[in-house]
């Protein structure tokens, strides 16, 4: 009866402070961040505790804006750089932004390595877990136990080597509105290229200034912006198209895949944001994919990645680009305050 009554009252305690807990599994380790509290497996499984708000439920009053996603390493370039980008979140929205940290390398603590590290933890992070995989394998594995979608008007999956220190998010985001695509993708450009010289090997994504933003029928994987009502279908209801070693493929099929689910007009659920472009570091940090010291990609690794692609393609003919990127035509909606008057496209790039 006394074990009982503790049972209960812990339940009370943790109904009170607003937290649901899902059932841990694992050697867990619980964490508390602000007002928040998370209970993340050390062996790579699910955050254990989340918002006490069901799935599409939330109140005006509990809505954010934006939820930004990073899969993130521990070197200390991208450290550095996945913090200057949350101050540039904090200082535009405040805690009108949620940050959710993936530690794919299993090595937190080194984010945590000293008390001005943690106490900046605290404050900025909502959500962290210890995983392996890629970006978008680890969202699928986390995302429906961990994350309310109806509390985001967009949730942003980001790459530890983007730099938007510099990019009027805000601006940004407006576009997006918009433009009324479900999956958009600031346009960018790379560190090391030479300017007039070299070009991004997927150049429609470079930014046009004559441009506000251009719908396009692929945006890649490397940082797009979801409303979750896109999100949701394209990890959960895609089938085949997330595989255990690459996600390849995947953005040659979402935007019309999320076309089809939410009854959208083709051509029309997927922009580039011109206006508002990000830089690419290209770090290279992901040593599956760049195992060598001079960044070489893998000869093997691109093996299976083609081979994921040409399995989404099979399980998903009807919706998937197989435009190759120089060939693909995007439809430009005009900046009225000018840019470079004739590069205007409009679907005729």
């Amino acid at each position: 009866m006394y074990t009982m009554r503790l049972f209960v009252f812990a339940s009370l305690v943790a109904t009170a402070r607003g937290l649901q807990y899902i059932g841990a599994r694992g050697n867990a380790t619980d964490r508390t961040l602000g007002n928040a509290t998370d209970r993340t497996l050390g062996d790579g499984g699910v955050p254990q505790w989340r918002e006490n708000k069901p799935a599409g439920n939330a109140t005006n009053s509990d809505k954010k804006l934006m939820l930004a996603f990073w899969a993130v390493g521990s070197s200390q370039a991208a450290m550095d750089l996945v913090r200057k980008d949350v101050a540039k979140l904090r200082a535009t929205w405040g805690d009108n932004a949620e940050v959710y940290l993936a530690h794919y390398d299993m090595k937190r603590d080194q984010w945590l390595s000293n008390k001005a590290d943690r106490e900046w933890y605290d404050k900025n992070v909502q959500y962290s877990a210890e995983r392996k995989g890629f970006k978008f394998q680890i969202m699928q594995a986390l995302f429906k136990d961990s994350v309310d979608e109806g509390k985001y008007e967009w949730i942003w999956a980001l790459d530890e080597d983007v730099d938007f220190s510099e990019t009027d998010i805000s601006k940004m985001i407006n576009l997006a509105r918009q433009s009324k695509a479900s999956i958009t993708l600031p346009a960018f450009t790379q560190s090391g290229l030479r300017e007039g010289k070299d070009k991004l090997a997927h150049s429609y994504q470079s930014p046009d200034p004559s441009c506000l933003y251009r719908y396009s029928e692929i945006v890649e994987n490397i940082f797009p912006i979801f409303r979750p009502q896109a999100l949701w279908p394209v990890l959960y209801e895609c089938h085949n198209c997330i595989h255990e070693e690459t996600a390849w493929g995947l953005c040659r099929v979402w935007c019309n895949f999320a076309a089809k689910k939410l009854h959208q007009q083709r051509g029309k659920t997927c922009a580039i944001i011109d206006k508002t472009p990000v830089v690419h570091t290209n770090l290279k940090t992901l040593t599956e994919k760049y195992p060598g010291k001079g960044g070489a990609e893998d000869t093997q690794f691109r093996w299976q990645a083609k081979r994921d692609s040409n399995d989404v393609k099979a399980n998903h003919p009807n919706e998937f680009v197989s435009t190759e990127p120089a060939d693909l035509k995007t439809e430009c909606v005009r900046d009225p305050a000018g840019g470079k008057w004739g590069r205007w496209k409009n679907a005729f790039k």
